[in-house]
């Protein structure tokens, strides 16, 4: 099997007689599965979420600006201000085209895991610098509870990311079985 699905599914469809119906009826449950179309009720949440990304956007600049820190602080904001930033512009090409990509939606937790994992290893360094702060302990201890939440959304939807491919190649085999169903009366009558 071919790691490239898009790839397998163009050299199915070439190799394949497959009619022009049953071709058509794949291509429209293979989209609608995997492009979730934006309604204008789905994009009042999704309108929600890229306001708060940009606030938490340009909170992140306005704190980098206003307060000073030392090095630890710069990096966590500026992690910060990435994974706010490239989440904002990820929702808003989503809602700029009306279609939101299922698979790489599921890479949108995996941006906060990594950058939860940044911000952990920054506290624990900082930490590291000042072992009798009693902020560094409550600081490390906020940011393992970070990093788990995080880690449970990403493990989530590698799950669900799981499934739709499932559901995708199950799609493909009911697609083949199909066509041969098909050409099987015309087998017989030869």
């Amino acid at each position: 099997m071919l790691n490239n699905s898009t790839k397998f599914r163009n050299e199915l469809f070439e190799a394949e007689v497959v009619t022009p119906a049953l071709r058509d009826a794949y291509r429209s449950d293979l989209d609608a599965m995997l492009h979730d179309t934006l309604t204008p009720q789905k994009r009042v949440p999704g309108a929600v979420l890229l306001g708060l990304l940009l606030f938490g956007a340009l909170g992140e600049v306005w704190t980098m600006i206003v307060h000073s820190g030392d090095t630890h602080f710069y990096i966590a904001a500026t992690t910060m201000l990435v994974a706010f930033a490239s989440a904002a512009a990820w929702v808003g090409r989503d809602l700029w085209r009306g279609k939101s990509v299922r698979k790489s939606s599921y890479k949108f937790a995996d941006l906060f895991y990594g950058a939860a994992g940044v911000l952990t290893m920054v506290e624990l360094m900082h930490g590291m610098f000042a072992p009798g702060d009693p902020k560094s302990m409550f600081g490390a201890f906020f940011m393992f509870v970070f990093l788990f939440v995080c880690s449970g959304w990403s493990l989530i939807n590698r799950i669900s990311a799981s499934e739709l491919s499932l559901r995708e190649e199950l799609l493909r085999i009911e697609c083949r079985l199909a066509d041969l169903a098909e050409r099987l009366p015309a087998v017989e009558r030869k």
